[in-house]
C-alpha cells in the first residue's frame, strides 16, 4: 500500500476514513479481493482506515462469478479434445490513447484452444496486412513450441 499526500481533501477521497464501509464495497474497491483476506487485513490492522461495516457478503459477486467461469464459450466436439492449432480465438483491441514504445496502437490477443497457449500481437493499425502478420507470428511460435 502507498501513502499518497494530496492537496485535494475532498469528501469523496476521505469517505473511507470518515465512516465504516461495507465488506461488499471494500471487495469492489480492492479489485475483488477475497472477503477473508479483507477481514484479515482489517482485524490485524494492516491497512489504515480499513473499517468494515458488517462482516458478511450477501451471496457471490456477479463479476467474480463471471470471471471464474470454467465453461468454454464455444461448442466442443463430442468427447474429443481439440487438437493444437485446430481452434483459435482472437480479438482486436484499440486504438489505445497512448502509443506503445514501439509506436503500436492496437493489440490482438490470440489463444490456442488445443493447448491454451496465449500470445499477444501488437499492431500499428487494423489492416489485414498487420493482423495476418501477427497471426503468422503466432502460428510460427506455437509450432516451434510444439515441435
Amino acid at each position: 500500500m502507498y501513502i499518497v499526500d494530496t492537496v485535494d481533501h475532498s469528501p469523496m477521497a476521505m469517505s473511507s476514513l470518515s465512516c465504516p464501509t461495507s465488506l461488499e464495497q471494500w471487495h469492489r474497491h480492492l479489485t475483488h479481493c477475497s472477503p477473508t483476506t479483507i477481514r484479515e487485513m482489517a482485524s490485524c490492522d494492516l491497512v489504515n482506515g480499513l473499517t468494515i461495516l458488517g462482516k458478511d457478503l450477501q451471496g457471490k459477486c456477479k463479476d467474480c462469478i463471471l470471471g471464474r467461469q470454467t465453461r468454454r464459450p464455444f461448442d466442443e466436439q463430442s468427447d474429443t479434445s481439440v487438437d493444437p492449432l485446430e481452434l483459435m480465438s482472437f480479438d482486436l483491441w484499440g486504438p489505445s490513447c497512448t502509443q506503445s514504445a514501439g509506436g503500436k496502437l492496437y493489440f490482438m490477443p490470440i489463444v490456442n484452444a488445443g493447448t491454451s497457449y496465449k500470445y499477444g500481437g501488437y499492431l500499428p493499425d487494423k489492416s489485414d496486412v498487420s493482423t495476418i502478420a501477427a497471426f503468422d507470428d503466432f502460428c510460427a511460435k506455437a509450432e516451434s513450441l510444439m515441435g
